[in-house]
């Protein structure tokens, strides 16, 4: 049930992938009405500021990556992910309606929020040649133009093994290092891919 979940939001998600929607509450700009013109030229008008904007990011992807495990059961590690991101940020400039061209994301500088995965595949503990169910997990997500990093906790509802998590992505490739108690640490590399779309509104 979890894994036809994740993939009907994944479809939908990636249907709009690219997709920026502008909130109608855009204001028209910013006016400090305390503080008379620069140049008080009658006649003339003094633009208002550009105030920026807002944004919103709702982003769904998958993650594949290999590594190893330490510990009780050391091995070799690896895994398939889904993950659900919301992230909130800001821009300096506003944008115009219809001058965004598709498929190219519009993605706040900086933005942090949290993801929200799951992993769906990995190797059988006790076998190799099997798959199971891996752990859910929570992270908070500080994400940059390039790179990112992220702190979470996970928790394998297979065996009830849990603990902390952390990653780090750049420019579509991830590294993560975890550990669950009365388990072991795990060690991995591989590669993300996550499409968004983003609500903008004015502040």
């Amino acid at each position: 049930m979890m894994r036809v979940a994740l993939t009907v939001l994944a479809v939908a998600i990636a249907a709009h992938a690219g997709c920026v929607y502008h909130l109608d509450r855009n204001s028209p700009g910013t006016v400090n009405l305390h503080q008379p013109p620069a140049q008080a030229i009658a006649g003339e008008v003094e633009e208002p500021g550009d105030p920026g904007e807002r944004g919103l990011v709702v982003s769904a992807g998958a993650l594949a990556g290999a590594g190893g495990r330490v510990g009780s059961d050391s091995g070799v590690a690896a895994e398939v992910a889904a993950e659900l991101s919301f992230h909130y940020g800001e821009f300096k400039q506003s944008h115009e309606r219809g001058t965004l061209i598709a498929p190219l994301p519009l993605l706040p500088a900086r933005r942090r929020g949290v993801n929200l995965g799951f992993v769906f595949l990995e190797p059988d503990k006790t076998d190799d040649n099997k798959t199971e169910l891996g752990p859910a997990y929570v992270e908070w997500h500080d994400a940059r133009t390039m790179w990112s990093w992220a702190a979470g906790y996970g928790v394998d509802f297979g065996d009830g093994t849990h603990g902390p998590q952390v990653s780090a992505t750049f420019a579509g490739a991830y590294a993560k290092a975890s550990y669950r108690f009365d388990r072991g640490a795990e060690f991995m590399l591989g590669l993300v891919l996550k499409l968004p779309v983003t609500l903008i509104w004015s502040k």
